[in-house]
């Protein structure tokens, strides 16, 4: 069974891809040698909730970070 999206769905969902695709146009000057994926882990997770959003890996089953980096 499909489920219809609410209008407010719709809106978050919209708000959630335009904060990741910031994120995704800031992120290369955030590598740099010497930057462990944790600190980018925080990188991102801080301005994930600067913009008013929560990450949803964190605390997912257990999970430790909002990112999987590999």
């Amino acid at each position: 069974m499909v489920r219809t999206k609410t209008k407010e769905q719709i809106e978050l969902i919209g708000r959630s891809g335009k904060i990741m695709a910031e994120i995704f146009q800031k992120i290369p000057s955030q590598l740099n040698p010497g930057v462990t994926t944790s600190q980018i882990d925080k990188w991102i997770e801080k301005f994930i909730r600067d913009k008013g959003g929560k990450p949803v890996f964190k605390g997912y089953r257990g999970y430790p970070k909002c990112t999987c980096i590999s």
